[in-house]
């Protein structure tokens, strides 16, 4: 079973996720962090052994404070590259298509994907792995 994590500022967004993300039956773990430093430090415990590396992260762009890229920054300076077991997809409502031409040439990004994630949306991608 696929373990989860969502990270996105939206909390009816990060519901919504979840559920359709349930619904699959793939998962079976799904976490969300409201912000880009909480979805940090959520995965430098894992990195320390205090929680398990999630397989997939959903990662909004467009989150207050540190935003989607700022937080792809620090995942790269804070995570070894050893430890970066999950496939990231950037997940976001934005229609600059410049966001889509930088999620999809990103080494770190696995995908983009438009909002919301539906059941459909989630196993097609799941497969992916």
């Amino acid at each position: 079973m696929l373990s989860v994590l969502l990270i996105d500022d939206s909390d009816a967004d990060n519901y919504f996720h979840t559920y359709s993300i349930e619904k699959s039956e793939l998962c079976g773990t799904v976490e969300s962090c409201t912000s880009s430093l909480s979805a940090l430090d959520r995965l430098i415990d894992a990195t320390e052994g205090r929680a398990a590396m999630p397989d997939i992260i959903f990662l909004d762009i467009n989150i207050p404070s540190v935003d989607g890229w700022e937080f792809l920054e620090h995942y790269k300076r804070c995570i070894s590259v050893e430890q970066r077991k999950s496939k990231i997809f950037m997940l976001s409502t934005s229609v600059n298509p410049q966001d889509r031409a930088r999620a999809e040439t990103h080494p770190l990004i696995s995908g983009y994907i438009s909002k919301p994630l539906t059941t459909e949306k989630f196993i097609q991608n799941a497969a992916l792995l």
